[in-house]
């Protein structure tokens, strides 16, 4: 019913809040503390199926098939595995880390923390004052979002208005009147395990509570995650969480198909984001299942797909991952620490190699405009720099952008561009009023600048001579 509108208008939707290449200005702002190019993140989280597994397990009774090769999964099989890049080896986040619940903990505190049950987080022992990946959002003043679908629902399976939404604590399932089902369970919303994130503070002794503000503004239902890809509103950071329908955990009534079901459903919603602006200014697309189905060992894996326009399309590897993978790439993403858990663990692998070279490490420019009074072209001992001077980068990074970002020099004439992919660049400043271009860059210009992977290049200084007139160049 939603999604049909939304397309409509998303088709005529441009870029409100930014542009697909926005200035440094408003790169930078996107991206702080981090300095990582990487635009919006979005995770999507599925359920119970293999990436890959033994013949000797599909062919036991009651098992689930592997996502590879299905023929349930076209969406999957020949679209993601085309236009992302995936993993061959995501094994489970260790051995007996079952069922579904420690596992999206896990995603937040790179520790199941002793949970082995799926309970609500109305019980205290399913509930954490500790460390989390969205406490660390939270004080690095990074935006996220929790988007559940059918959550906030009435009971007969309506939306509620938006003064009606609550923290969702509880299980909530139903058959509306015209046969549609709805499954909402918190066991597979990673947040509000963590006492922080629902209202449960020392206060109240610890007791989650519904109505919490900052839990209902971090936790909405799906359509207002339509509403805010619209409009430009989703996190920073940003959960996805399908019914237990969609995310191929529950059969729906009149359907023999999990693995169908979560692949209609990705096919659908994939396509929303990556039309968006978030998207295309290099947003980051994860979909990964929770845990692996009938044994824990290497010959078991979790599918794991990367949809960016920094990410190597088509590509897979067979490097281990786990959940602790994901969890130290997101946080090197958003440049917030320490590594939680497992994610700070000697051996556990990030994601780059999934990415395009540069992606998680990359590279800064920087510089100086300063007055040289004697035309020398070089700083000379107390040289005054000069600040608010405009200074431009352009130029095409390795994963086939054009670059055109400005910034401006601080109070020390210092000036850097920072998050930047491999590629060859220009650095130019603008006309200051009385002053011209030194010897050393006559044209205001630093041109063919070659920058590699994890490469700081520095003292890219202007030098300013007084003239008493115009900047020359």
């Amino acid at each position: 019913m939603f999604l049909p509108w939304f397309r409509r208008k998303a088709q005529g939707r441009t870029a409100r809040r930014r542009e697909v290449r926005p200035v440094l200005e408003l790169l930078e702002d996107r991206t702080l503390p981090s300095s990582s190019p990487i635009g919006d993140v979005f995770v999507i989280l599925m359920e119970n199926h293999n990436w890959t597994q033994p013949s000797s397990y599909t062919s036991t009774p009651g098992s689930v098939p592997q996502i590879q090769g299905s023929a349930s999964a076209p969406y999957i099989n020949n679209t993601l595995t085309k236009i992302g890049a995936f993993a061959n080896n995501y094994e489970n986040a260790g051995v007996g880390i079952h069922p579904s619940e420690p596992n999206y903990i896990w995603l937040e505190a790179g520790s199941s923390l002793g949970v082995t049950n799926d309970a609500d987080p109305t019980n205290p022992n399913n509930r954490f004052n500790v460390p989390s990946f969205t406490q660390q959002l939270d004080n690095a003043g990074i935006s996220w979002k929790s988007y559940q679908e059918d959550i906030d629902l009435d009971s007969t399976g309506h939306l509620l208005p938006q003064s009606q939404w609550t923290v969702p604590l509880s299980s909530t399932s139903g058959t509306r009147s015209d046969g549609s089902q709805w499954n909402y369970a918190p066991k597979h919303n990673p947040d509000v395990f963590f006492d922080n994130n629902i209202g449960a503070t020392a206060a109240n002794g610890f007791t989650p509570n519904p109505n919490d503000p900052f839990g209902i503004a971090h936790n909405q239902p799906l359509q207002q995650f339509y509403q805010d890809l619209l409009t430009g509103n989703v996190g920073k950071f940003n959960y996805i969480t399908p019914n237990q329908f969609n995310d191929m955990h529950s059969l729906r009534k009149g359907s023999t198909d999990l693995i169908a079901q979560g692949d209609n459903w990705l096919a659908q919603n994939i396509p929303l984001i990556m039309a968006s602006p978030e998207y295309k200014n290099n947003g980051v697309i994860m979909v990964v299942w929770d845990e692996t189905e009938g044994g824990d060992t290497s010959q078991f894996t979790i599918p794991f797909f990367l949809i960016s326009p920094l990410a190597k399309a088509g590509y897979s590897n067979n490097v281990l991952y786990t959940h602790s993978s994901t969890l130290k790439t997101l946080e090197e993403i958003e440049g917030v620490g320490p590594f939680l858990g497992g994610a700070g663990n000697a051996g556990t692998n990030d994601l780059s190699d999934l990415f395009l070279p540069g992606v998680l490490t990359p590279s800064t420019l920087n510089g100086m405009v300063f007055i040289d009074p004697h035309n020398v072209g070089s700083i000379q001992n107390g040289a005054a720099g000069v600040s608010d001077v405009a200074v431009f980068l352009t130029g095409t990074n390795e994963a086939g952008q054009t670059v055109n970002f400005t910034t401006r020099t601080a109070l020390d004439g210092s000036y850097s561009f920072a998050g930047l992919l491999p590629g060859v660049y220009t650095v130019t400043i603008a006309a200051v009023e009385g002053l011209q271009n030194d010897v050393t860059t006559p044209t205001g210009a630093r041109d063919d600048i070659t920058l590699g992977v994890d490469q700081t290049i520095a003292d890219l200084d202007f030098g300013l001579v007084p003239n008493h007139g115009r900047h020359q160049r």
